[in-house]
Formats: structure tokens, C-alpha cells, sequence
């Protein structure tokens, strides 16, 4: 813990981030958790209490990606993020372990933000739509990020933290909604959920990877990922969530 008297010299001396950065290692009450279990473990193991903490942390994320709209992924470094973030790079490690931790952490990010809302709609097929719905709007608002995206998880490798977030998670989070309309009785129990959820993915990375190699305009990237999707669903969906589907992809395609 940062003494009074050495807090007093280092405020008056300008110091400010290592102040935080002791901070970060003091012992905590009242502490807000960072991330989920799927978090890197350094992301694990912090917790922030002070407001000046919660907001340096959300721009060093907000720097982050804008860094990925204009970077390619491998691109980026950690002197680039410190400098846009306004903070040392020391700082930066602090916060987060590695240049791959504080990447990994705003991408995440975005996917929460379009995933957080999910008590607002039905479980099932329609949390699913609608995620999709606020996935279309994160690209439709920053394309050059998720063509940035697009691109990096191309380069990635399969034990990449890249593709566990943006494929692994979003197959299992699609899995347990698939699984809440079997359980209903509104999707066909003779198919595999599993292989239902991989076709859902694949189809939103493929419209993704076609905007990105151009082969559609960006005002045209809404009505082409939800039709794809809806034309899946359509094929596995039984009574009202079929009936419900039909009509969605009339609605987008008349």
C-alpha cells in the first residue's frame, strides 16, 4: 500500500500511475469483478474498487479498439496502446499481462456488449436473433474493426485466444440457446444441436468474411446476415417458432 506521505509527493510530483499501479495490488473491499471465467488469468486475478481504476481500464479498452479498426491485429503494440490510451506502458502491464491479454480483453468486450442484453428477449431462437441483431449494428457502426477482426481470426491459429472468443464461445453460446427450443419442442430433436450451432457460426463468419473481401456493400450486410440466418432456422425450426421465422424472413425479403 502506497504510504500517505509518498501518495502526497508522488501526486504533487505528476506521478498518477503509480499511484494505480499500487493500487491494483492493494487489498481491495468492495471490489467490482473485471471479466467472466472465460477471462485470461491475469484478468481473473484483478478487481477494481476505484472509479478512476474502472475508468482507466475502460479506456485502455476503448483504445484498444480503436487501435484494431486501424491496425491489423499482429500489428499493434504496446508503446501504440499506451500512447492512444494515454497511460505508461507500464501501466498497460499492470492492467494487463500481455499485448495478446489487452487484445483478447476488448474484443471480448464488444461481444458482451452485444450479448449482455439477452434477459430482454425469449431464451432460445429469439436471444439468438436477437444477438445477431446487435452484432449487425456493432459492424454496421465501426466496420473497419470487424473487417480488422475478420482478417486476424483468418491469420489465427487454432489455439489462438482469438478463436476461442470469437468461435469456441459463440458456438457454445448459440448451443444453449438451440438446446432451450429443443427442450421446447420448437426445433427437431432427430438433429444434432451441436452441428447446429457450428452451421449458425460458420454462416455469421462467412457473411462477415464476404463483406470483407467486398463482396457485397456495407448497406447491404444487414438483410444479407439475417436472411442467411432465418433460411437456417427456418429448416429446423418446428410450429409457432417456425411460423414465427417464416414471417421474419418475409418481412426482410419482400
Amino acid at each position: 500500500m502506497v504510504g500517505k506521505a509518498a501518495a502526497e509527493n508522488t501526486i504533487r510530483s505528476g506521478h498518477f500511475d503509480e499511484i494505480e499501479e499500487a493500487s491494483l495490488n492493494a487489498p481491495l473491499r468492495n471490489t467490482l469483478p473485471v471479466e467472466t471465467s472465460n477471462a485470461t488469468s491475469a484478468e481473473q486475478t484483478r478487481t477494481y474498487n476505484s472509479p478512476r481504476l474502472i475508468k482507466r481500464r475502460a479506456d485502455i479498452l476503448s483504445a484498444a479498439r480503436a487501435s484494431l479498426a486501424e491496425n491489423s491485429y499482429h500489428g499493434i503494440t504496446m508503446n501504440d496502446l499506451a500512447l492512444r490510451a494515454g497511460v505508461t506502458k507500464k501501466t498497460l502491464y499492470n492492467v494487463f499481462g500481455s499485448k495478446e491479454e489487452l487484445l483478447s480483453a476488448a474484443v471480448r468486450d464488444v461481444i458482451n456488449q452485444y450479448r449482455g442484453a439477452d434477459h430482454d428477449h425469449e431464451p432460445g431462437i429469439p436471444t439468438l436473433i436477437a444477438s445477431r441483431v446487435r452484432a449487425i449494428d456493432q459492424v454496421l457502426a465501426d466496420p473497419d474493426y470487424a473487417n480488422a477482426m475478420t482478417s486476424a481470426l483468418l491469420q489465427a491459429d487454432s489455439s489462438h485466444e482469438l478463436v476461442t472468443i470469437l468461435i469456441t464461445e459463440s458456438i457454445e453460446f448459440t448451443r444453449e440457446q438451440i438446446a432451450v427450443d429443443v427442450a421446447a419442442g420448437l426445433i427437431d430433436p432427430e438433429l444434432a444441436i451441436d452441428t447446429i450451432a457450428k452451421q449458425l457460426v460458420n454462416q455469421a463468419w462467412g457473411i462477415n468474411f464476404m463483406l470483407e473481401k467486398k463482396q457485397f456493400e456495407l448497406n447491404e450486410y444487414s438483410s444479407q446476415s439475417m436472411t442467411g440466418l432465418l433460411l437456417l432456422l427456418k429448416g429446423v425450426t418446428l410450429g409457432r417458432r417456425h411460423e414465427q421465422i417464416s414471417q421474419q424472413l418475409r418481412e426482410i425479403t419482400s
